[in-house]
């Protein structure tokens, strides 16, 4: 059972995560909490305005609890 979850999340994952690599911003000045920041790296605008309009939720809520793991990492 636990295999098939597994399974399901990967699936799921790579779908909503598809294509989303040609909204990669470029980074161009030296790292700093700034230019290193979720908005200065992804076109998040750009990506959620492609998809459709529910995934926006799930995107947010993504993105914050990414941003909030790497405090604790």
């Amino acid at each position: 059972m636990e295999t098939l979850i597994r399974e399901a999340f990967l699936r799921f994952m790579a779908v909503i995560l598809k294509g989303y690599n040609s909204f990669l911003l470029p980074i161009t000045k030296a790292p700093t909490l700034v230019t290193t920041d979720v908005s200065s790296l992804f076109d998040i605008q750009g990506k959620l305005e492609e998809d459709f309009n529910f995934l926006f939720v799930f995107y947010d809520f993504f993105n914050h609890y990414c941003c909030i793991a790497t405090l604790f990492c």
